[in-house]
Protein backbone atom coordinates (compact mmCIF):
# COMPACT_ATOMS: atom_id res chain seq x y z
CA UNK A 1 0.00 0.00 0.00
CA UNK A 2 1.36 3.21 -0.90
CA UNK A 3 1.21 6.36 1.19
CA UNK A 4 0.30 9.42 -0.47
CA UNK A 5 -0.08 13.17 1.30
CA UNK A 6 -2.78 15.31 -1.26
CA UNK A 7 -2.65 19.04 -0.64
CA UNK A 8 -5.89 20.74 -2.33
CA UNK A 9 -4.92 20.97 -5.84
CA UNK A 10 -4.29 17.48 -6.09
CA UNK A 11 -7.84 16.39 -4.41
CA UNK A 12 -10.19 19.02 -6.18
CA UNK A 13 -9.11 17.00 -9.04
CA UNK A 14 -11.44 14.30 -7.47
CA UNK A 15 -14.68 15.98 -7.71
CA UNK A 16 -14.09 18.49 -10.25
CA UNK A 17 -12.92 17.35 -13.74
CA UNK A 18 -9.76 18.76 -14.66
CA UNK A 19 -6.36 17.76 -16.37
CA UNK A 20 -4.89 15.11 -13.83
CA UNK A 21 -8.38 14.07 -12.73
CA UNK A 22 -7.68 10.47 -14.45
CA UNK A 23 -4.60 10.18 -12.72
CA UNK A 24 -5.91 11.39 -8.86
CA UNK A 25 -9.11 9.31 -9.36
CA UNK A 26 -7.08 5.88 -9.78
CA UNK A 27 -4.90 6.30 -6.55
CA UNK A 28 -7.85 7.03 -4.62
CA UNK A 29 -10.32 4.12 -6.01
CA UNK A 30 -7.49 1.26 -6.83
CA UNK A 31 -8.38 -1.42 -4.67
CA UNK A 32 -6.96 -4.50 -3.67
CA UNK A 33 -7.41 -7.80 -4.52
CA UNK A 34 -8.99 -7.84 -0.66
CA UNK A 35 -11.32 -4.93 -1.60
CA UNK A 36 -8.81 -2.82 0.37
CA UNK A 37 -7.77 0.45 -0.63
CA UNK A 38 -4.51 0.14 -3.05
CA UNK A 39 -3.14 3.58 -1.27
CA UNK A 40 -3.98 5.41 1.77
CA UNK A 41 -4.28 8.95 1.02
CA UNK A 42 -3.36 11.74 3.90
CA UNK A 43 -4.52 14.92 4.05
CA UNK A 44 -4.54 18.27 6.19
CA UNK A 45 -7.97 19.28 8.25
CA UNK A 46 -7.30 22.74 6.28
CA UNK A 47 -8.12 21.11 3.20
CA UNK A 48 -11.56 20.61 3.65
CA UNK A 49 -12.10 24.43 3.83
CA UNK A 50 -9.63 24.74 0.91
CA UNK A 51 -11.98 21.94 -1.33
CA UNK A 52 -15.08 23.38 -0.06
CA UNK A 53 -13.87 27.20 -1.37
CA UNK A 54 -12.67 25.78 -5.12
CA UNK A 55 -16.06 24.10 -5.14
CA UNK A 56 -17.86 27.58 -4.43
CA UNK A 57 -15.52 29.66 -5.91
CA UNK A 58 -15.99 27.38 -9.42
CA UNK A 59 -20.03 27.55 -8.43
CA UNK A 60 -20.24 31.47 -8.44
CA UNK A 61 -17.95 31.78 -11.28
CA UNK A 62 -20.65 29.37 -13.38
CA UNK A 63 -18.45 26.64 -13.93
CA UNK A 64 -20.76 24.50 -11.99
CA UNK A 65 -24.59 24.43 -11.02
CA UNK A 66 -26.47 24.41 -7.91
CA UNK A 67 -27.15 20.60 -8.27
CA UNK A 68 -23.82 19.69 -9.14
CA UNK A 69 -22.06 22.21 -6.27
CA UNK A 70 -24.61 20.13 -3.46
CA UNK A 71 -23.57 17.15 -5.26
CA UNK A 72 -19.66 17.45 -4.49
CA UNK A 73 -20.07 19.00 -1.62
CA UNK A 74 -21.77 16.18 -0.14
CA UNK A 75 -19.65 13.18 -1.83
CA UNK A 76 -16.60 15.47 -0.20
CA UNK A 77 -18.24 15.80 3.17
CA UNK A 78 -18.38 12.01 3.23
CA UNK A 79 -14.97 10.85 1.54
CA UNK A 80 -13.88 13.55 4.42
CA UNK A 81 -15.00 11.63 7.04
CA UNK A 82 -14.83 7.85 5.84
CA UNK A 83 -12.21 7.58 3.11
CA UNK A 84 -9.34 9.84 4.60
CA UNK A 85 -6.45 10.08 6.60
CA UNK A 86 -6.81 13.40 8.41
CA UNK A 87 -3.75 14.72 10.32
CA UNK A 88 -3.52 17.04 13.50
CA UNK A 89 -2.07 20.65 13.02
CA UNK A 90 -0.43 20.90 16.07
CA UNK A 91 1.70 22.90 17.18
CA UNK A 92 4.68 21.28 15.46
CA UNK A 93 3.35 21.64 12.16
CA UNK A 94 2.72 25.17 12.26
CA UNK A 95 6.07 25.54 13.55
CA UNK A 96 7.56 23.38 10.98
CA UNK A 97 5.20 25.67 8.39
CA UNK A 98 6.92 29.01 9.74
CA UNK A 99 10.18 27.76 9.28
CA UNK A 100 9.41 26.76 5.82
CA UNK A 101 7.94 30.31 5.35
CA UNK A 102 11.16 31.58 6.31
CA UNK A 103 13.41 28.94 3.55
CA UNK A 104 11.12 29.14 1.05
CA UNK A 105 8.47 31.74 -1.28
CA UNK A 106 5.35 29.77 -0.34
CA UNK A 107 1.76 30.92 0.76
CA UNK A 108 0.60 30.00 4.63
CA UNK A 109 -1.72 27.32 3.45
CA UNK A 110 0.82 25.61 1.77
CA UNK A 111 3.68 25.49 4.04
CA UNK A 112 1.07 23.84 6.37
CA UNK A 113 0.55 21.55 3.61
CA UNK A 114 4.04 20.53 3.01
CA UNK A 115 4.54 21.09 6.82
CA UNK A 116 2.07 18.02 7.08
CA UNK A 117 3.53 16.08 4.99
CA UNK A 118 7.05 16.01 6.09
CA UNK A 119 5.92 15.80 9.73
CA UNK A 120 4.08 12.60 8.74
CA UNK A 121 7.60 11.15 6.25
CA UNK A 122 9.23 12.17 10.12
CA UNK A 123 6.56 10.01 12.03
CA UNK A 124 6.64 7.11 9.35
CA UNK A 125 10.74 6.28 8.62
CA UNK A 126 11.44 4.89 11.77
CA UNK A 127 9.06 2.52 11.50
CA UNK A 128 10.73 1.76 7.74
CA UNK A 129 7.93 2.80 6.19
CA UNK A 130 8.98 4.89 3.11
CA UNK A 131 8.18 8.67 3.01
CA UNK A 132 4.97 9.62 1.74
CA UNK A 133 4.53 11.08 -2.15
CA UNK A 134 3.55 14.63 -2.33
CA UNK A 135 0.55 15.48 -4.33
CA UNK A 136 0.26 18.58 -5.49
CA UNK A 137 -0.83 20.46 -8.82
CA UNK A 138 1.18 23.40 -7.85
CA UNK A 139 4.63 23.37 -9.11
CA UNK A 140 6.29 25.98 -7.12
CA UNK A 141 4.83 23.99 -4.24
CA UNK A 142 5.93 20.31 -5.77
CA UNK A 143 9.44 21.99 -6.23
CA UNK A 144 10.15 23.06 -2.56
CA UNK A 145 8.68 19.73 -1.43
CA UNK A 146 11.42 17.89 -3.52
CA UNK A 147 14.00 20.41 -2.37
CA UNK A 148 13.10 19.33 1.31
CA UNK A 149 13.53 15.69 0.54
CA UNK A 150 9.92 14.03 -0.85
CA UNK A 151 8.86 12.37 -3.38
CA UNK A 152 6.26 14.55 -5.29
CA UNK A 153 3.95 13.77 -7.96
CA UNK A 154 2.15 16.67 -9.95
CA UNK A 155 -1.01 15.32 -11.89
CA UNK A 156 -1.14 18.03 -13.94
CA UNK A 157 2.45 17.19 -15.80
CA UNK A 158 1.47 13.37 -16.08
CA UNK A 159 0.64 12.18 -19.35
CA UNK A 160 -2.81 10.27 -18.90
CA UNK A 161 -2.92 8.07 -21.72
CA UNK A 162 0.14 6.21 -20.64
CA UNK A 163 -1.07 5.31 -17.23
CA UNK A 164 0.59 8.25 -15.73
CA UNK A 165 4.20 8.45 -16.75
CA UNK A 166 5.57 12.27 -17.25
Amino acid sequence: MALLYLDTSALVKYYVSERGTEWVQRQIDDRLENGEPANLIAISPLTFVEVVAAVERRYRAGELSDLQRRAILARFAQDYRERFEILGVEERVISRAATLVSRHPLRAYDAVQLASALILADTVRPYGRPAPTFVSADGRLCDVAQQEGLNVVNPNELNERTGGAP
